[in-house]
């Protein structure tokens, strides 16, 4: 039998009514990890840079990561219109920071706090960010 690699198991022991009271068998009962709530993964207090990949690589505030989220629950931790768009909107952050970090050959810690940097020059919101990325691209990160 194939076990889905999202669930943990519990050995619990069970009585049997069979003629031995005494009888027990071992027995694994599946215990699923509940989905995050999607506030937890992707938070409005974010808003910087550096914060967008802390909470893609590692999580913020003890919460699992945007990339565990991902790689365990597929889409299932995010539901409805406004929560794809919350994380569409994360992922081209997330990778304005790799494409900079390939491109310059640095750590994507580097190229967050550069990227940070030339946001904080041309007074960009996240938000404005992720509408403009492309010309900021362009323009600001040679």
């Amino acid at each position: 039998m194939q076990i889905p690699q999202d669930l943990d198991f519990d050995v619990q022991n069970s009585s049997h009514g069979s003629n031995s009271k005494d009888r027990q068998e071992t027995e694994l009962q599946p215990v699923e990890e509940e989905l995050p709530l999607f506030t937890a993964v992707i938070s409005s207090a974010v808003t910087t840079m550096p914060e967008v990949l802390e909470e893609w690589e590692h999580g913020r505030n003890g919460n699992p990561s945007i990339a565990n989220a991902e790689e365990k629950w597929s889409t299932k931790w995010r539901k409805g219109q406004q929560q794809q768009k919350a994380f569409s909107r994360r992922t081209i952050l997330y990778n304005l920071i790799r494409e900079y970090a390939k491109k310059k050959r640095i750590s994507h810690e580097e190229a967050a706090v550069l990227i940070e940097e030339q946001r904080l020059v041309q007074k960009y919101t996240l938000r404005k960010l992720t509408d403009k990325w492309k010309s900021f691209q362009h323009q600001y990160l040679h």
